[in-house]
């Protein structure tokens, strides 16, 4: 699935998500019937898929192209991943607790896995935050909300360069402060 989604430049945000989705599908399974390890293994096909997407030249055109909405699914998406992938250590921990070696690997990747989705968390959501700022502060209109505004939009465009919204709206709060 990694090299599918790299190489094949044709698949839109929904496909992508959709094969995501399946894999995480089919981590609940393997959890459901009581396989920590294959659940775990699974989530972190996921996972690397999508790091190794986001971080790709076609992770950034993605963005572009599918904008906030791809950005917040592909978000959530990465987020439950993570929390079911820290569910998954620590069913299999439950499993092997007999083995030390298991456990002690499965630990690691449980606080290696929490520690990932907070970062995760912070730096996914963070831009969306800022524009939700930015827009508020537009809405409101004064002019100490509009520099406020300008400051938040300046951030969310370094954390999300060329996105197509966050440029929209950065022109938006910038034509409003030149007329005041």
């Amino acid at each position: 699935m990694t090299e599918a989604i790299e190489t094949v430049p044709e698949k839109d945000c929904e496909t992508i998500l959709s094969e995501l989705a399946q894999l995480k599908l089919n981590g609940n399974e393997y959890l459901r019937i009581n396989n920590g390890q294959m659940a775990g293994e699974t989530y972190a096909q996921a996972i690397v898929t999508m790091r190794k997407l986001i971080a790709s030249p076609r992770g950034k055109e993605l963005r572009q192209t599918g904008g906030l909405e791809f950005i917040n699914k592909l978000t959530d998406l990465c987020w439950v991943l993570h929390s079911n992938m820290a569910q998954a250590c620590m069913q299999a921990i439950r499993e092997n607790t007999h083995d030390r070696a298991i456990v002690n690997g499965m630990s690691d990747m449980l606080f290696r896995t929490i520690d990932q989705a907070m970062q995760i968390e912070q730096i996914l959501r963070i831009w969306t935050i800022l524009y939700r700022k930015t827009v508020g502060c537009r809405l409101v209109g004064s002019r100490e909300r509009l520099e406020e505004g300008a400051r938040a939009i300046n951030m969310a465009m370094q954390l999300t360069p060329n996105d197509v919204a966050i440029e929209r709206e950065a022109r938006n709060i910038a034509e409003l402060r030149m007329s005041l």
